[in-house]
């Protein structure tokens, strides 16, 4: 369950380093998001580490970029921030992104621009409950919140 993600709309733009990102499928790109995928398997993680996503004009970045919203949104329902690059700031992505609950956030850049979505609207916010009653140090707390978030995030990713 991500809560922050980045799609990718520029086929040419060097994703390493990325957190989470939804990227233009180039041939290219779909060899780098299954690389990246099969070195995440090395350790547990309960969902793609990059995505790549088949197109029909990879010029259009635009229109790439406001048709994976869908399906970003049915993986990531609880995301928060979306970092977009290599589309257009324009009117239309704003208006678009707005019917998911999001709103502008910093300042654009040229290439660049992210998108915010306040944490009260989300549909599904796990509330977790934690048992304190054998908490003796930081340590109890952190592992307990730990061990409990890792939960959620495997049951999650089984629905």
């Amino acid at each position: 369950m991500g809560w922050e993600i980045a799609i990718i709309a520029d086929p040419h733009y060097d994703h390493s380093g990325v957190e989470m990102p939804w990227i233009v499928g180039t041939p290219a790109n779909h060899r780098s998001a299954t690389g990246l995928r099969k070195a995440s398997e090395e350790v547990w993680l309960p969902e793609p580490v990059c995505t790549a996503f088949k197109v029909s004009d990879l010029n259009a970045s635009d229109e790439n970029c406001l048709a994976i919203l869908n399906p970003i949104e049915e993986h990531h329902p609880n995301m928060t921030k979306v970092h977009i690059v290599g589309a257009r700031n324009s009117a239309h992505v704003n208006s678009r992104m707005k019917e998911f609950g999001f709103i502008p956030f910093g300042t654009p850049a040229a290439e660049s621009f992210t998108y915010v979505r306040p944490i009260s609207s989300l549909k599904e916010l796990p509330k977790l409950q934690l048992d304190a009653s054998n908490w003796k140090s930081a340590d109890d707390i952190y592992e307990s919140l730990f061990t409990r978030m890792a939960w959620e995030e495997f049951r999650c990713a089984q629905r």
